[in-house]
């Protein structure tokens, strides 16, 4: 799944609605492309910190994909966050995700 845009406590039901859904998948490895994320606030902040820890319980893993913009890089970094997530590189590729998207919410 990516997440692409503005996601704040408006728009980041959605994403976490989804992310949510890929958790119950069942997937041992969830990735989430960042790399188009523009901004993001505390609770989705949240979304991801709760995701991961359930990752980990499960023997899963959690991976942001990237680079991140600077913004939200600098929203990781003064919270302490930075660390903690495991990032992968997407190399200038999309990996397979440039579809539109289709609700126009940021997430697909």
């Amino acid at each position: 799944m990516w997440a692409r845009g503005q996601l704040d406590w408006d728009r980041g039901q959605d994403f976490a609605d989804r992310l949510e859904a890929a958790l119950r998948a069942g997937a041992g490895t969830v990735v989430v492309n960042v790399s188009g994320l523009e901004f993001v606030d505390s609770s989705v902040l949240n979304t991801l910190l709760a995701a991961h820890g359930r990752q980990r319980a499960a023997g899963g893993a959690l991976v942001l994909e990237g680079p991140l913009l600077p913004t939200v890089e600098g929203f990781f970094g003064i919270t302490g966050v930075l660390g903690y997530f495991t990032f992968a590189d997407a190399s200038g590729t999309d990996g397979g995700q440039a579809a539109a998207d289709p609700a126009g919410d940021g997430v697909r």
